[in-house]
Protein backbone atom coordinates (compact mmCIF):
# COMPACT_ATOMS: atom_id res chain seq x y z
CA UNK A 1 0.00 0.00 0.00
CA UNK A 2 2.82 2.95 0.76
CA UNK A 3 4.82 1.94 -2.19
CA UNK A 4 1.76 2.25 -4.55
CA UNK A 5 0.95 5.68 -2.71
CA UNK A 6 4.58 6.45 -3.35
CA UNK A 7 4.73 5.65 -6.50
CA UNK A 8 1.06 7.80 -7.38
CA UNK A 9 2.72 10.77 -5.89
CA UNK A 10 6.03 10.40 -7.94
CA UNK A 11 4.00 9.63 -11.54
CA UNK A 12 0.71 10.91 -10.88
CA UNK A 13 -1.56 9.35 -13.90
CA UNK A 14 -2.43 12.61 -15.26
CA UNK A 15 0.92 13.11 -16.64
CA UNK A 16 1.52 9.59 -18.53
CA UNK A 17 2.67 11.42 -21.96
CA UNK A 18 5.27 13.60 -22.74
CA UNK A 19 4.58 17.43 -23.49
CA UNK A 20 2.12 17.45 -20.06
CA UNK A 21 -0.39 15.63 -22.18
CA UNK A 22 -2.78 13.20 -20.64
CA UNK A 23 -4.10 9.83 -21.96
CA UNK A 24 -5.97 7.60 -20.83
CA UNK A 25 -6.79 3.77 -22.55
CA UNK A 26 -10.81 2.38 -22.02
CA UNK A 27 -12.04 -0.46 -22.81
CA UNK A 28 -15.55 0.11 -24.53
CA UNK A 29 -18.36 -1.65 -26.13
CA UNK A 30 -20.71 -1.18 -28.98
CA UNK A 31 -23.03 1.77 -28.56
CA UNK A 32 -20.70 3.21 -24.76
CA UNK A 33 -19.93 6.47 -25.16
CA UNK A 34 -17.48 8.96 -23.93
CA UNK A 35 -17.41 11.97 -23.04
CA UNK A 36 -14.50 15.17 -23.19
CA UNK A 37 -14.48 18.59 -22.25
CA UNK A 38 -18.13 19.44 -22.09
CA UNK A 39 -19.21 19.32 -25.71
CA UNK A 40 -16.83 16.26 -27.32
CA UNK A 41 -19.12 12.92 -27.40
CA UNK A 42 -17.32 9.61 -29.12
CA UNK A 43 -19.51 6.70 -29.69
CA UNK A 44 -18.67 2.69 -30.62
CA UNK A 45 -21.06 2.33 -33.47
CA UNK A 46 -19.99 -0.53 -34.50
CA UNK A 47 -17.49 -3.24 -34.14
CA UNK A 48 -17.36 -5.52 -36.70
CA UNK A 49 -14.42 -7.88 -38.01
CA UNK A 50 -11.29 -5.78 -36.34
CA UNK A 51 -12.49 -2.56 -37.31
CA UNK A 52 -14.03 -0.01 -34.91
CA UNK A 53 -16.87 2.37 -36.12
CA UNK A 54 -16.48 5.65 -34.14
CA UNK A 55 -18.81 8.45 -34.11
CA UNK A 56 -17.84 12.04 -33.50
CA UNK A 57 -20.31 14.55 -32.19
CA UNK A 58 -18.94 18.20 -31.47
CA UNK A 59 -19.19 22.07 -31.84
CA UNK A 60 -18.82 23.45 -35.24
CA UNK A 61 -15.51 25.33 -34.34
CA UNK A 62 -13.69 22.49 -33.27
CA UNK A 63 -12.53 20.26 -36.69
CA UNK A 64 -12.35 16.61 -36.14
CA UNK A 65 -9.66 14.73 -39.11
CA UNK A 66 -8.23 11.30 -39.23
CA UNK A 67 -4.59 11.41 -38.34
CA UNK A 68 -3.15 10.77 -42.03
CA UNK A 69 -5.37 13.31 -43.53
CA UNK A 70 -4.21 15.33 -40.84
CA UNK A 71 -0.54 15.44 -41.38
CA UNK A 72 -0.83 15.98 -44.74
CA UNK A 73 -2.93 19.43 -44.25
CA UNK A 74 0.23 20.46 -41.96
CA UNK A 75 2.44 19.02 -44.44
CA UNK A 76 1.11 21.01 -47.29
CA UNK A 77 0.94 24.18 -44.75
CA UNK A 78 4.43 24.22 -44.31
CA UNK A 79 5.27 22.89 -47.75
CA UNK A 80 5.91 19.24 -47.10
CA UNK A 81 3.52 17.27 -49.90
CA UNK A 82 3.63 14.00 -48.62
CA UNK A 83 2.87 10.64 -50.93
Amino acid sequence: MRKRLLQEILFPPWIATPHNMSRLILYREEGQEIIIGNDILIQVARIDAGAVKLMFEAPKNIRIYRRELYERIVGAKHGNRNR
